[in-house]
Formats: structure tokens, C-alpha cells, sequence
């Protein structure tokens, strides 16, 4: 007796999986570029570095923003855009020597032609 319920239990539970996955729209395809997937719980107010509030817009303009230099895991200072950097002797003057073939690149994920020069 106590067969026959879980046994209807079971073919409901499989019914229900067969025709929710049914349908006969197709959903809109979206670009990567489209949309930005965040787990942070507020919005951008600029994409301005120099000007940002908290901590979780940092976050997001870390992610978009490649800077000339970056830290390791350790905190030490590495090379990102730029290959390497000089200073002066009173450090007033510094110099950035940025890679070769960098390139900007569009709203869409695109190289454009415009080399990234100093």
C-alpha cells in the first residue's frame, strides 16, 4: 500500500520536470559584453578611479581599469601596463615605460587601431 503513493509521487515529480522545461518562446540571446554580473550590493556612481566612495566601486572599476602597475599577493609592486618605471634622484620625476602592442579597445570588447602611448 505504502508503494503505490510514493510510486505516483515519483511519475508526478517526472512530469513536472518534463514539461516545465516546454516551451515555445525562444529567449532573447544576450552578448557577454551586455550585461555585468556583480555579487556587490550597490551601483556605480562614476567610473572615475579618483573619485569613488566605498570599497565595492573600486572593486568594479578594478575589474574594468588596467592600471600601469599593480600589486602581488605580497603587496609589491609589478609591472601591468607598464613594463617597467624609472625616478629621479629625488623621486619628483617618475617614468613609465609601457609595453609594446597594447592597444585600446571599444564599448564592445574590440581592438581599435589606436596604439596606447604615454
Amino acid at each position: 500500500m505504502r508503494k503505490l503513493p510514493v510510486l505516483l509521487l515519483a511519475i508526478l515529480m517526472f512530469l513536472s520536470t518534463v514539461f516545465t522545461g516546454c516551451t515555445t518562446e525562444k529567449e532573447p540571446e544576450v552578448s557577454y559584453w551586455d550585461v555585468y554580473k556583480s555579487t556587490f550590493s550597490g551601483g556605480l556612481t562614476t567610473l572615475n578611479p579618483f573619485t569613488l566612495s566605498g570599497t565595492s566601486q573600486y572593486t568594479y572599476i578594478a575589474n574594468i581599469i588596467e592600471g600601469l602597475v599593480e600589486t602581488d599577493i605580497y603587496g609589491r609592486f609589478v609591472p601591468a601596463l607598464a613594463e617597467s618605471w624609472d625616478t629621479n634622484e629625488d623621486t619628483s620625476v617618475w617614468t613609465f615605460h609601457l609595453r609594446e602592442g597594447e592597444y585600446w579597445v571599444d564599448h564592445n570588447g574590440e581592438k581599435t587601431e589606436w596604439e596606447v602611448t604615454a
